[in-house]
């Protein structure tokens, strides 16, 4: 983590106040902190309504993601398939297999990994 820039996106409430709507959820916000790896990458997405097409510019990070919608922070949204290519010489990749929580646990492999596959 010392390597890693910390980062705070303030104001997150969180899908069970999405759900419940309870107010002791609104009275007791929380945020989202998370950590960028400084290793330089190149991501592709694939989405899910078009997963052939393979777009670049995808981000592990979507820094615009803010209070209620912070947990979007981890790639901005769902896709069929982020690719990720990082500057890490080792000729080890991975591939995780995930639900939309994972979004927020694969970002920290690109520190580790040549290449990386994350499939939703």
């Amino acid at each position: 983590l010392e390597k890693m820039e910390k980062k705070v996106i303030n104001g997150f409430l969180g899908s069970l106040y999405w759900i419940t709507r309870d107010k002791r959820l609104k009275e007791n916000i929380d945020s989202v902190v998370y950590y960028k790896p400084s290793v330089k990458y190149t991501a592709f997405s694939h989405a899910k309504k078009n997963p052939d097409k393979r777009s670049g510019g995808a981000l592990l990070f979507v820094e615009y993601a803010k209070g209620p919608n912070a947990y979007s922070v981890y790639f901005g949204d769902d896709f069929s398939l982020v690719e990720v290519d990082t500057d890490v010489k080792n000729g080890r990749r991975a591939m995780i297999i995930k639900n939309s929580f994972g979004n927020a646990f694969a970002p920290y492999l690109a520190s580790h990994f040549e290449k990386l596959l994350v499939v939703d």
